[in-house]
C-alpha cells in the first residue's frame, strides 16, 4: 500500500480480515514493525498507534485524526473486493468493476481504479486498484486473498 500526495509518501503492508461483524487492518513496515492496528465494528472503531488505544464512532475520520492519512473505511469490502455497483462505475468486457466514484460516508469522493485481477475460488479478486481524491492518491497491490 502506498500512499502518495503533495506532501509526502508513505508505504506499508496492509493486513485486512473482514467478516460481518468486524474488519480488522495491521499495517506494518516492510521490515514487519507494527505501525497501527485498526479494528472496526457496528459500534465504532478502534485503533491502536504509537503505544496508545483511540476510539471513534467513525474509523475513517479516526485514522486520518491520529494519521494524517484519509482512507474510505466505510464499506471497504465492497470496493476493496470490487463488488461495489452504483451509477458512476464502469466495467470491463468480462463484467469487472473497471473504475467508480466513491463517495464516502463523510462526503468525500474517491476515484478508485483497477487495473488488474485474479481468478481464486472461482471469483474475480482485484489485485491492483488505486484510490484517489483532491489531496492523496493510495495505489493497493493485492498478494494474497484467502477467502473462508
Amino acid at each position: 500500500m502506498a500512499f502518495i500526495s503533495t506532501e509526502q509518501r508513505q508505504s506499508a503492508n496492509l493486513n485486512w480480515q473482514h467478516d460481518e461483524q468486524q474488519s480488522d487492518m495491521v499495517l506494518t513496515s516492510f521490515i514487519g514493525t507494527r505501525i497501527l492496528s485498526l479494528k472496526q465494528n457496528a459500534n465504532g472503531a478502534e485503533l491502536e498507534y504509537d503505544g496508545d488505544v483511540y476510539t471513534d464512532r467513525d474509523a475513517s475520520m479516526l485514522l486520518y485524526r491520529l494519521t494524517g492519512f484519509s482512507i474510505p473505511l466505510d464499506n471497504a469490502a465492497k470496493w476493496l473486493k470490487g463488488t461495489v455497483e452504483n451509477d458512476q462505475a464502469s466495467y470491463d468486457e468480462q463484467g469487472r468493476l473497471k473504475s467508480l466514484i466513491w463517495q464516502a460516508h463523510n462526503g468525500q469522493k474517491w476515484q478508485i481504479t483497477y487495473s488488474d485481477y485474479i481468478k481464486q475460488d472461482g471469483y474475480w479478486l482485484p489485485v491492483k486498484l488505486s484510490l484517489k481524491n483532491q489531496k492523496i492518491r493510495i495505489k493497493i497491490q493485492l498478494n494474497d486473498w484467502q477467502l473462508n
